[in-house]
């Protein structure tokens, strides 16, 4: 009887201690996983951060490209595209001087506040990935922590030693609510169910906008948000007024040098219709207020033709 006693025990003994070896390695594998999965959510954060700096900096870079390329054009029409003196009057010199020298300051400003913008923006885009954002990974001290001793098991009582196994859950199992259906609850193990991992349900009920690292770029964003729209507003000026500068010097040269007047109608349509574009495309006004930059637009260079036509009508006859 000792020995039939001596046997069961012994059997308890080691049928508790590999239970309590499987949990524990359990255990450590539930806890590198989870320092795993905080690591790759931290470097989503940092892709998020260096994705939304990105757009800020590529966008004024293609800004910058536009802009040196409009000032050339500027630098070209100053140069090679000056009305020939004689031929054109003087008036029309200081309003085609007018028309390309603000255009250049307004590009000149917008290549100096797209530069501050994209340099401010991919500073504290490093700020926010270097002292904000950093990737957790974990210390020495809190991996050994999640591992455990087979020495532990010998702290644990006597009862738990001698567990009888599969009786205690069973007993549980009986004094539950006999009504309930077994399939109902039943643990989905699948992933299908979005209670399945907690975490990642609330994850997807919070907005991405409240998350902390969005509302801390957020703050920042204030930093230069003002220098990248004033950067597109100065280049939609700086073109708009390039654009009229075209019409001067098209007059010039197709009415004044070459007496063509229909050549001369047909380019300032065109150009007026794109400046009337880029307005329509930067601008959103109501349609009243639309119809008249449109009506702006084409009065300047049309006034422009008919004093020009004026003044040359005498020449001709």
């Amino acid at each position: 009887m000792e020995l039939v006693a001596g046997g069961i025990a012994a059997g308890l003994f080691g049928y508790n201690r590999k239970n309590f070896m499987f949990d524990k390695t359990q255990s450590i594998v539930r806890t590198y996983f989870g320092q795993k999965m905080k690591i790759k959510r931290y470097e989503l954060y940092r892709e998020d951060i260096h994705d939304l700096t990105e757009l800020t900096v590529s966008k004024m870079d293609a800004y910058l490209i536009i802009n040196v390329l409009e000032l050339l054009f500027c630098m070209m029409l100053f140069t090679e595209g000056m009305p020939k003196p004689g031929k054109t009057p003087v008036w029309l010199h200081w309003l085609f001087a007018a028309n390309s020298g603000t255009a250049v300051l307004y590009l000149v400003f917008s290549v100096w506040l797209g530069m501050h913008a994209s340099i401010a923006a991919h500073s504290f885009g490093v700020r926010m990935l270097t002292q904000f954002v950093r990737l957790p990974v974990p210390n020495t001290r809190q991996i050994y922590s999640a591992a455990s001793r087979a020495t532990d098991y010998e702290a644990s009582s006597v009862t738990q030693m001698m567990r009888v196994p599969v009786l205690q859950q069973q007993l549980r199992t009986l004094n539950a609510t006999m009504g309930d259906s077994a399939q109902s609850d039943q643990e989905d193990t699948t992933g299908h169910e979005d209670d399945f991992l907690p975490e990642t349900s609330a994850q997807r009920a919070t907005e991405t906008g409240m998350l902390p690292h969005i509302q801390l770029y957020r703050q920042l964003q204030a930093n230069w948000q003002a220098y990248d729209a004033y950067s597109r507003v100065c280049m939609a000026m700086g073109t708009n007024q390039l654009l009229h500068a075209l019409s001067d010097y098209f007059l010039g040269v197709l009415l004044s040098e070459t007496g063509t007047g229909s050549a001369a109608i047909c380019s300032i349509c065109v150009f007026s219709f794109m400046a009337f574009l880029i307005a329509r495309l930067d601008l959103l006004v109501p349609r009243r207020t639309l119809m008249i930059v449109g009506v702006l637009q084409i009065a300047a260079p049309l006034l422009t033709m008919v004093c020009l036509w004026a003044h040359e009508f005498p020449n001709t006859h």
